[in-house]
């Protein structure tokens, strides 16, 4: 492989694309949906890392939801909520 010193990220919150992604060369998934199951089975198949990203709403509304008390303290929370 001619980059074989450079890590492959994709963002997704499907199971398909992330599947594909690792098949072809992807090393790192990105799961915007902060934890769906179907993707952590996918890394686990693949023994890939995987990032759980937060996120509120959808790209139309995400600013306007971003306002936090305590960022650390309420993504921590959300997170363990899913």
């Amino acid at each position: 492989k001619e980059f074989d010193n450079i890590a492959i990220s994709i963002d997704t919150y499907k199971e398909n694309v992330a599947r594909q992604a690792l098949l072809y060369g992807a090393n790192i998934v990105n799961d915007v949906s902060g934890g769906n199951d179907d993707i952590l089975g996918v890394v686990s198949d693949f023994n890939a890392p995987v990032i759980i990203m937060h996120n509120r709403g959808n790209s139309q509304t995400m600013d306007n939801l971003a306002k936090y008390d305590n960022t650390i303290q309420d993504v921590s929370y959300w997170l363990e909520e899913r």
